[in-house]
C-alpha cells in the first residue's frame, strides 16, 4: 500500500511538472496559427523580445499593418500607408487560461500628400494604449486607456469582437470631445456591427453637443442604423432619427426620422466610386445600368425663435433611374426622360413659407400644392420627362 501511495505521489508530481510544458505547446500552437493567418492577410509581425518562463509565455512583437490590410469591404482607408503597434502577449501555460494582449501605437505612416499631418497624428497616436483578452482566439474583449488632455479626450472605451460566420463587434465610448475654439462632443456612444462577405448590419446611438461663439447645438438620442446586402448589386437601407434638437433662442425640433434606401448599383462599381478621386466614368456606368432611390422623412414638431409650434412634415420621394446612355447629352438638353419619380410632401403653411424664403425656386412647386385641413399638400410625379400634379399634366 505504501509503495502504491509513493508511486501515485510521484505520478501526481510529474503531471503537475509537465502540465505547463503540455499546455505551452497547445496554447502556442493556437497562438502561432493566429499569427500565421494574420501574416497571410498582409500583417507584418516581428518578435522583438521573449520574456517567457516555464509557467508563463510572455512575448513582445512589433506589428505593422500595411495599407492593403487597412480596408473595409475592400475599400481603402484613405491616406494611411501603415500603422505600427507594439504588442506584448501573455498567458499562463496552464489549463483554462486567457490570452492577454497589451498594445500601444508606435507610429502611423501617411501617404505623401498628407505628410504634413503625420507629426501631429503621431503625437496623438502615442497616447493610444489598449488591452485585449481572449479565451479561445474567437472572442475578444478589449479596452482602450482613457485619453484626456486640454483639447482632446476619449473616455470609457471598451468593447467585444467575435470572429465567426457572422462577425460581431460592439463598441462603447462614454465621452469623446474636441476643444478648439469651441466644443465638439459625442457622449454615450454605442456601436454594434455584424458582417460577413454578403451582408452587414450596424447601429449607432449617441448624444451630440456642439458649442462655439456663434451657436450651441444639442441633439439628444441620435440613432443611426445601416443594412447592406452585398451581392452582385448593393442594396442599402439607412435610418437616422433623433428625439430632440435644441439651438437655444433659435430652434427646437422633436422626433425626426429619415429613411434612405438605395438599390441596384453594382458592387464592383460602388467600390470603385468610393476608392477613386475620378468618379465621372463610374457614375456614367451606374446610370447605364439604372438604380432606385427612396427617401422617407418625418418631423413631429418644430419651433423657431421661441415661437409657438410651427408644425412638422411628412415627406417621401421614390426615384427610379432607367438604364440610360449618353447621360451628358441628356443633361445638357435638360432631357430627364430616364427618371421616373413620385414626390409627396405634407406640411404646415409656416414651414412651406420658410422653405420658399430659403429656396425661392421652390415657389413654383408650392404653387401646385393644395390646402387641406390647414395643411399644405404637394403630390407630384415625374414620368417620361413630364411633370404631373395630382395626376394632371403641368405644361
Amino acid at each position: 500500500m505504501k509503495n502504491k501511495l509513493i508511486v501515485m505521489f510521484f505520478t501526481f508530481i510529474v503531471l503537475i511538472a509537465i502540465t505547463p510544458f503540455i499546455f505551452s505547446k497547445l496554447m502556442n500552437a493556437k497562438f502561432n496559427s493566429m499569427l500565421d493567418n494574420l501574416r497571410k492577410n498582409g500583417i507584418e509581425i516581428k518578435l522583438i523580445k521573449d520574456k517567457s518562463s516555464y509557467i508563463t509565455t510572455d512575448k513582445v512583437f512589433l506589428v505593422t499593418i500595411l495599407k492593403k490590410f487597412l480596408v473595409n469591404k475592400n475599400l481603402e482607408l484613405e491616406g494611411v500607408k501603415s500603422i505600427t503597434l507594439k504588442i506584448e502577449t501573455k498567458f499562463k501555460n496552464l489549463p483554462v487560461t486567457d490570452v492577454l494582449f497589451l498594445g500601444e501605437v508606435k507610429r502611423v505612416d501617411l501617404s505623401s500628400n498628407l505628410k504634413n499631418l503625420e507629426h501631429k497624428l503621431n503625437n496623438f497616436a502615442k497616447y493610444i494604449k489598449f488591452i485585449v483578452t481572449t479565451p479561445n482566439f474567437k472572442d475578444y474583449f478589449y479596452k482602450v486607456e482613457d485619453i484626456k488632455n486640454k483639447n482632446f479626450g476619449m473616455l470609457g472605451i471598451k468593447g467585444t469582437f467575435s470572429k465567426k460566420e457572422l462577425n460581431k463587434n460592439r463598441l462603447t465610448i462614454k465621452d469623446f470631445y474636441i476643444k478648439n475654439n469651441g466644443l465638439f462632443e459625442v457622449k454615450n456612444l454605442k456601436y454594434d456591427i455584424e458582417w460577413n462577405d454578403k451582408k452587414s448590419f450596424s447601429t449607432y446611438s449617441f448624444n451630440l453637443n456642439i458649442k462655439n461663439n456663434l451657436s450651441n447645438i444639442q441633439v439628444n438620442n441620435i440613432h443611426i442604423s445601416n443594412t447592406a446586402l452585398l451581392g452582385k448589386d448593393v442594396n442599402i437601407l439607412t435610418k437616422i432619427e433623433f428625439n430632440k434638437l435644441i439651438v437655444p433662442n433659435f430652434l427646437e425640433a422633436e422626433k425626426f426620422n429619415l429613411d434612405l434606401k438605395l438599390e441596384g448599383i453594382e458592387s464592383s462599381i460602388l467600390k470603385e466610386i468610393l476608392s477613386t478621386q475620378n468618379i465621372k466614368p463610374y457614375i456614367e456606368k451606374v446610370f447605364e445600368k439604372g438604380f432606385k432611390v427612396a427617401v422617407n422623412s418625418n418631423l413631429n414638431t418644430i419651433k423657431a425663435l421661441n415661437k409657438n409650434d410651427l408644425g412638422g412634415y411628412k415627406f417621401n420621394i421614390d426615384v427610379k433611374v432607367l438604364p440610360t446612355k449618353n447621360l451628358k447629352e441628356k443633361l445638357k438638353n435638360n432631357n430627364f426622360d430616364f427618371i421616373n419619380a413620385t414626390i409627396f410632401l405634407e406640411t404646415s403653411p409656416e414651414i412651406a413659407t420658410f422653405i420658399m424664403n430659403v429656396l425661392p425656386s421652390s415657389a413654383f412647386l408650392f404653387a401646385l400644392a393644395k390646402k387641406e385641413k390647414g395643411k399644405i399638400i404637394l403630390n407630384l410625379e415625374l414620368k417620361n420627362g413630364k411633370l404631373y400634379s395630382e395626376g394632371k399634366l403641368i405644361k
